[in-house]
């Protein structure tokens, strides 16, 4: 019988495979047209002592196979039913478990301890040279060209985005693997100063310098 279990437990043991045994991996399975990939994995089960384990609320089973699979191994099944789909699978002794691609990415990037993100303004164009600093550290970085970053951050924290001309805005951190911040126009600081080509000035020293 097939068993469920929680999405934290299912990255757990997804992060620690172990290899399958041989005899019921070269053993081959037959399995008939028509069925869902739900009721393919139910055949596998039947045919070998292998169960799978996966999330009913994230893997997505109801399916239907286009053809027969007939005469070929576990894997070499396998790999044709989740050909060209989001699942993948892990093997740990008898037991195979499912998942998604993007929670095994996920997973990865949150042991990097790194967040990633990008910096645009209120007409989705990016922003370079964005201060990006954790709040109370000198831990920081700032955007490149294209507006993104990249920061080794705690687990929870809050980041500070600032730049001349954009009012700064900070943005609570809590695991999150990506960030798309947006900042808005700073019309106040933008009255106050104009940019030459020799730098920023303020706007009442060039009148009175025009004055003269």
């Amino acid at each position: 019988m097939r068993l469920c279990i929680s999405v934290f437990s299912l990255l757990l043991l997804c992060l620690f495979p172990l290899d399958a045994q041989q005899e019921y991996a070269e053993s081959y399975i037959h399995i008939s047209a028509s069925v869902s990939l739900s009721e393919a994995l139910d055949e596998i089960e039947s045919q070998t002592n292998y169960s799978f384990i996966y999330d009913a609320r994230v893997i997505n089973l109801s399916e239907k196979l286009r053809s027969p699979l007939s005469g070929r191994t576990v894997f070499e099944i396998l790999n044709l039913l989740f050909k060209d789909r989001t699942i993948v699978y892990t093997v740990m002794n008898d037991q195979i478990i499912l998942s998604k691609k993007e929670t095994i990415i996920q997973i990865q990037q949150k042991l990097d301890g790194k967040i990633k993100g990008i910096v645009t303004d209120h007409e989705g164009e990016p922003i370079a040279c964005v201060n990006v600093v954790e709040k109370g550290t000198k831990n920081g970085t700032i955007t490149d060209v294209d507006g993104r970053f990249v920061l080794e951050l705690p687990k929870e924290t809050t980041l500070v985005f600032s730049y001349i001309g954009y009012r700064s805005r900070e943005i609570e951190y809590e695991g999150q693997l990506f960030l798309n911040v947006q900042l808005e126009d700073d019309t106040r600081i933008l009255d106050e100063v104009v940019v030459t080509a020799l730098g920023i000035e303020k706007r009442d020293l060039l009148y009175l310098m025009s004055l003269n």
